[in-house]
């Protein structure tokens, strides 16, 4: 055993020493105290490098430094700086942080062993394989590893080997290449990936939020299970064009909403196609002006028109004047005949000018020989356009 300097310091564990410094205390064989002050190695091979009354318990744990965050404390009080409490814990520097699992009195130094934390302060890495940095974080799982910015207020892993982070600032994560910035693999049966936020700050905000200054999607949704690719509860907007393979809408059903649902189908048509309609009564001259809205010939044009006479005949029916001013005429009916009436007409507003249905186009050569629904035809589901 070797004290090679300093004043009150015990090496005493067999082949242990105390460099320097002043009440150190090597008590494991192999122990070694580097300096500084109030600073103790209690098991073999245990290793404090410096600084105040850190201490390290376990077999080969090791304090490389730092101490108290509060010097005006005693400094042999239990658990005062730095302390590796189990074998092979470390704790690197920093101010009143913990590797391993305090036992008290009775410390057993196997019950979490390997634990890290590489400084900060306040910070706890409890459990075997932990790590814990930052300002008072806490790794009280096997395995978790855990990282809390400078906020003062404790933050703590969820669940074993799991990895957590808090940053007030945000996270952020840079690459450059052709493959991913980043990637998450579940592969048991839980979510891929979860975003939660409570932002209110307006419609462009969000929980997720996607931008792709390329030419390639935004987002790019696949489930190769056979489920759905995305579920969306509430209500959603597209500002632009929606292309699908089909659409319906699905509620519960009327009759039996518990047990049952009820589906319609869209109403397609290769033109961008608006559909209006309703009921007039005839005046004394067999006549009626059917009113539309004031933005009815701003939005359409090519207008379409249909009556149908309810509760008597009308074969003389007919429209006498067609939208103008946005209203048409309808005559040659009974007086006091109600008609049904259905008028449809072409969207011509500038968004549909420029963004025009392509009934017919050939496939990219990225796609050409591929099928957007190869299970329809019969074809493999490798088939699938990308």
């Amino acid at each position: 055993d070797t004290v090679g300097g300093g004043q009150s310091n015990q090496a005493f564990g067999g082949g242990s020493t105390v460099a320097g410094g002043t009440l150190g205390r090597a008590a494991g064989m192999s122990a070694s105290v580097g300096g500084g002050f109030g600073n103790s190695a209690w098991e073999d091979g245990g290793v404090v490098s410096g600084g105040l009354a850190n201490s390290a318990y376990g077999a080969l744990a090791t304090v490389g430094g730092g101490g108290p965050s509060d010097a005006s404390q005693p400094w042999d009080s239990v658990g005062y700086g730095n302390v590796a409490f189990d074998d092979y814990c470390t704790v690197s520097g920093g101010a009143d942080n913990r590797a391993g699992s305090d036992d008290g009195i009775t410390q057993n130094t196997t019950n979490a062993m390997y634990a890290t934390v590489p400084g900060g302060r306040g910070s706890e890495a409890r459990a075997a394989y932990s790590f814990a940095a930052g300002r008072r974080a806490k790794a009280t799982f096997a395995g978790s590893f855990v990282w809390a910015d400078s906020q003062d207020a404790d933050f703590s892993s969820f669940v074993a080997d799991d990895v957590a982070f808090r940053a007030k600032g945000g996270f952020v994560v840079k690459a450059n290449n052709s493959s991913y910035g980043g990637q998450f693999v579940n592969d048991g049966t839980g979510d891929g990936l979860r975003a939660y936020a409570k932002t209110s700050a307006g419609s462009n905000y969000g929980a997720l939020y996607a931008v792709n200054n390329g030419t390639s999607p935004a987002i790019y949704a696949k489930n190769d299970g056979g489920g759905l690719a995305a579920r969306i509860h509430g209500n959603a907007e597209v500002t632009g064009t929606l292309t699908k393979g089909a659409g319906s809408f699905r509620i519960d059903h009327p009759l039996e909403p518990e047990t049952k649902t009820l589906s319609h189908s869209f109403v397609e048509s290769p033109a961008m196609m608006n559909v209006y309609n309703g009921n007039v009564v005839l005046d004394e001259r067999g006549e009626a002006w059917v009113e539309l809205p004031a933005w009815f010939e701003a939005l359409n044009r090519d207008f379409r028109y249909q009556l149908t006479a309810i509760g008597g005949p009308g074969p003389n029916l007919h429209v006498a004047d067609e939208i103008r001013g946005n209203r048409f005429r309808i005559a040659g009916g009974a007086p006091g005949l109600k008609v049904s009436w259905q008028v449809t007409g072409i969207r011509q507003d500038p968004y549909a000018n420029a963004h025009r249905i392509q009934v017919e186009e050939d496939k990219p050569a990225d796609e050409a020989g591929t099928y957007l629904h190869p299970e329809a035809y019969g074809k493999p589901t490798k088939s699938v356009a990308k």
